[in-house]
């Protein structure tokens, strides 16, 4: 396949809500992230979020399951942290997560939806259904 357009925002949450994504630990997990999404020959438009959740906006290649690409996000990011960083509770992601597709077209407002966490949740200008996850994935 030669030609593909495949946006994704996903988000997920640290285990019980725990508000671990500050400062080093934060850095940390989106490094990762992007290291990681680039391995698999996905493109991270936008990572953001909030101390207890990640949003990640998001290109993947058709090849790759969307799940897949996630759980490895997940897998790769919590595992940087817990082998780098001394917390006082481990870095644990919440089992599932929530994905949602959208076109070229709509990819700067979701990038600025993304980059813009921190002022949306402290503005009360949430998008409920962009928050939204499934605890079974």
């Amino acid at each position: 396949m030669r030609r593909w357009r495949l946006f994704y925002h996903v988000v997920w949450y640290t285990e019980a809500g725990a508000s671990l994504l500050e400062g080093e630990v934060r850095g940390m997990v989106y490094g990762t992230i992007r290291r990681e999404a680039e391995r698999l020959g996905a493109v991270v438009h936008a990572l953001g979020g909030t101390g207890d959740h990640v949003h990640v906006v998001l290109t993947i290649p058709p090849h790759l399951a969307v799940a897949d690409c996630v759980q490895e996000l997940k897998r790769a990011s919590r595992h940087a942290v817990n082998q780098r960083l001394t917390l006082l509770t481990r870095l644990r992601w919440q089992r599932g997560f929530g994905v949602f597709t959208f076109g070229e077209r709509s990819l700067p407002t979701v990038v600025e939806y993304v980059q813009r966490q921190e002022e949306v949740h402290k503005g009360g200008e949430v998008k409920a259904y962009y928050e939204r996850v499934d605890d079974g994935v």
